[in-house]
């Protein structure tokens, strides 16, 4: 555990170093956040859009944008590794992979993520105003926001694995991401969808680290709390254990073809 967080601090620290690229990955998550606020009004001047206010639209959108970024992109370091067979070098080491990515991952955009929710934040407050969001529900939020994280982080370190059969996964990792806009909740909400799509994408694991806390967090309540903190946990154990085996079964094709 030791050896993660340390990995996790020097990234952390490394990016650090570099704070105007801070300040323009958070600027990005403006833009895109001040472009769809713009969309939404004009929608809600003709309509309305499920259950949610444009109060909560907006915040929704800079949420979804944020904890979509804050996972970080595993499948663009891994592939290089496998590439130029530097990850030899980490499968030697008395370490998991896995867990080694996700501290590195988490430590190269935790300030990045912050600094996109604080710039869009302080935007949305004076173009709509807050959220109303209780002191009670930050704890429990900012456990669904990690977890959320941690499903899309370990989402794309399955798909990265397959550099090992294709040496380039980012393709494929590009294709899951375009999958995300419509139905992990990016772009809009799943409430938009027919109902069959919407019944469909509720359930998979992309909902659940944007739409589901996303949503919860401008329309707070403890049955939703629950009821997405049990569809993560089973998600992460699910999907942990394929990314094990994905690596496993890789290590060995990695073997065979000599790196």
């Amino acid at each position: 555990m030791n050896a993660y967080l340390a990995l996790f601090k020097v990234n952390l620290l490394e990016r650090l170093q570099y704070k105007w690229d801070l300040f323009l990955g958070g600027f990005g998550t403006v833009v895109y956040t001040f472009a769809l606020f713009h969309l939404w009004k004009a929608i809600y001047s003709q309509s309305t859009i499920g259950t949610f206010t444009l109060l909560a639209l907006s915040w929704y959108t800079l949420i979804g944008q944020v904890l979509r970024s804050a996972g970080g992109r595993p499948v663009n370091d891994i592939s290089e590794q496998i590439q130029n067979g530097t990850i030899v070098s980490f499968l030697n080491k008395p370490v998991q992979f896995l867990y080694l990515q996700a501290s590195t991952q988490y430590g190269k955009r935790l300030f990045q993520a912050l600094s996109g929710f604080l710039l869009g934040g302080v935007m949305l407050s004076f173009l709509i105003g807050f959220i109303p969001l209780q002191l009670i529900h930050l704890l429990p939020l900012l456990l669904i926001f990690f977890l959320g994280t941690y499903i899309n982080f370990i989402l794309g370190f399955s798909l990265a694995t397959f550099a090992f059969w294709i040496e380039d996964a980012r393709p494929i990792h590009w294709i899951y991401d375009k999958v995300i806009f419509i139905f992990g909740g990016f772009l809009f909400p799943l409430d938009i969808l027919p109902a069959g799509l919407q019944a469909i994408s509720s359930k998979l694991p992309m909902a659940y680290f944007v739409y589901y806390p996303a949503k919860l967090a401008v329309q707070f309540s403890w049955p939703l709390f629950w009821q997405i903190i049990g569809g993560q946990a089973i998600y992460i154990l699910v999907l942990t254990l394929l990314a094990h085996y994905l690596l496993r079964r890789g290590t060995k094709n990695l073997s065979v073809n000599g790196g």
